[in-house]
């Protein structure tokens, strides 16, 4: 979803194409979104432009025009810059008439759980954010919370690295933070092999 990429010139061997800048892609994502009908979506790498920021369509507003009021979505962002831009976030929508929201927040993978800030030293990787959202059921009245995660890519043969670190502090936060009886569902980017270090430190903590 990143405006800037999509326009940049494309390179691959022989062939050479000019992608469509973002504004001319909204309309079918806003679409795509509305065919498929969840209940909750997760978001990775959104840029400015999806949000309306940089002068191009929101994709929020086409979702919302292609749909009945009562069944639109409620979206909820959080810049993961110092600069407080939304460049390279993640991000959240839920349709309101069956979730109600009872909290929402972001933290870091690399740092504290309460406050915005990574860890001196961290290893590599570990500078990404978590947004999550506490949301009601209205139906069953059963408590969803929904994390939506990044974690860096492993390119190397050794998959244990920063996003180990990011796993375990993933797990912490949920064991610490989200009561038992709560449902839990991750979603987003874990950009790592399944037989991973931080894919199994997360099914090991019963994620299926």
């Amino acid at each position: 979803c990143d405006p800037n990429s999509r326009m940049k010139q494309i390179k691959s061997g022989a062939f050479t194409s000019n992608q469509k800048c973002w504004s001319k892609s909204a309309g079918a994502v806003a679409a795509m979104i509305n065919k498929i009908d969840c209940d909750v979506i997760g978001f990775q790498e959104v840029g400015d432009s999806t949000w309306g920021r940089r002068g191009d369509v929101s994709v929020c507003s086409l979702v919302d025009a292609q749909r009945p009021k009562k069944s639109r979505y409620v979206w909820i962002a959080y810049p993961n810059t110092k600069k407080g831009t939304f460049s390279y976030n993640t991000a959240l929508a839920y349709r309101k008439d069956v979730f109600k929201l009872l909290d929402d927040g972001i933290f870091w993978l690399g740092g504290d759980h309460n406050v915005p800030k990574v860890v001196e030293g961290g290893p590599k990787g570990t500078h990404r954010p978590v947004h999550y959202a506490k949301l009601l059921h209205k139906k069953s009245k059963q408590m969803f919370w929904f994390f939506s995660a990044h974690l860096v890519l492993e390119r190397s043969k050794n998959r244990n690295g920063g996003n180990l670190f990011n796993a375990k502090n993933l797990i912490s936060f949920i064991e610490t933070y989200v009561p038992k009886e709560d449902r839990v569902v991750i979603v987003g980017d874990f950009n790592a092999h399944f037989k991973s270090a931080a894919y199994n430190e997360i099914t090991g903590a019963g994620f299926q």
